[in-house]
C-alpha cells in the first residue's frame, strides 16, 4: 500500500514537472513569436522613402571612410588597405548591388511609366553605372595594396564620394518626395512591400540594426571613433589636427 502511494506521488511530481517544462517551452516560443512580430511591425512602419533614405545614410557613413582615405587631416592616419577593401566590398554589396538595384527595378520604372522626371531618371541610371564601375576600380586598387597616397586612387575616391553625395541629395530632395504622386495607393503599397521584403532577405534576422553595427565596426578599424570626430573647430580652437587646443 505504502509503495503504491509513493509511486502515485512520483507520478504526480513527474507529471507536474513535464507540464511546467511544456508551459515554459510554450512561453519561450510565444515570447519569440512576439519578438518576431514586433520586429516585423517595426519594419512595416518604415515608409518606402524612409527605407531608401536610411540606405542612403548607410552609404554616407561608408563614404566617410573613403573621404578619410582620400585626404585625411594632418596628423590623422589613413585607413589601412584592408579597411579600404572591406569598405569597397560593403559598398558593392549594400549600395551597388542592393540599393541601386532596388531603385532600378522598383522605383525608377514608376516615374518612367508616368512620364515624370525622365531626364533626372536618365542621369541617375548613368550614375549608378558609373558608381559601380568606379567602386570596382577602387576595390581592385585596394586589393593590390595600392597606397591611398597614390594620385589615381585618391582621385577615384574623391570622384566616387562627390558623385554619390550629389546623387543621394537629388534623390532625397527631388525624386523621393514625388513617389506618392506618380502611382496609385495600391502601386505604392506594392512597392513598399517589395522594398521591405528585399531588405529582410538581404539583412536577415539582424536587420537594419545589424547592418549599422557592422558599419560602426568598420569605421572603428578605419580610425573613425564617432560623430564628435567631425565637429568643426573655429577660431582659436582650430589646430592642424582639427581638435580643440588643450
Amino acid at each position: 500500500m505504502e509503495r503504491d502511494v509513493m509511486y502515485s506521488r512520483r507520478l504526480v511530481v513527474t507529471g507536474a514537472g513535464v507540464a511546467a517544462g511544456a508551459a515554459l517551452l510554450g512561453q519561450n516560443a510565444w515570447g519569440q513569436a512576439q519578438s518576431e512580430t514586433r520586429e516585423r511591425t517595426a519594419e512595416a512602419e518604415v515608409s518606402a522613402a524612409e527605407e531608401l533614405m536610411r540606405q542612403h545614410a548607410v552609404a554616407g557613413r561608408l563614404l566617410l571612410i573613403y573621404d578619410k582615405a582620400a585626404g585625411p587631416e594632418s596628423g590623422s592616419a589613413k585607413p589601412s588597405a584592408k579597411a579600404l577593401v572591406s569598405t569597397a566590398e560593403m559598398i558593392r554589396s549594400n549600395v551597388d548591388e542592393h540599393h541601386m538595384k532596388l531603385e532600378e527595378e522598383s522605383v525608377f520604372p514608376l516615374f518612367q511609366k508616368s512620364g515624370t522626371m525622365a531626364d533626372l531618371i536618365t542621369v541617375l541610371r548613368e550614375q549608378h553605372t558609373a558608381a559601380r564601375g568606379l567602386n570596382e576600380v577602387i576595390l581592385r586598387a585596394a586589393e593590390k595594396g595600392e597606397s591611398t597616397s597614390t594620385e589615381s586612387l585618391t582621385r577615384d575616391l574623391r570622384a566616387y564620394t562627390r558623385m554619390l553625395a550629389a546623387h543621394t541629395a537629388y534623390e532625397e530632395t527631388v525624386l523621393y518626395p514625388q513617389l506618392r504622386t506618380v502611382v496609385s495607393p495600391q502601386e505604392y503599397e506594392r512597392m513598399e512591400t517589395t522594398l521591405r521584403e528585399a531588405d529582410r532577405k538581404k539583412l536577415g534576422r539582424e536587420g537594419f540594426a545589424g547592418l549599422v553595427a557592422k558599419v560602426a565596426e568598420l569605421e572603428s578599424t578605419a580610425g573613425i571613433t564617432g560623430l564628435a570626430q567631425f565637429t568643426a573647430r573655429v577660431g582659436s580652437e582650430r589646430t592642424a589636427m582639427g581638435t580643440p587646443t588643450r
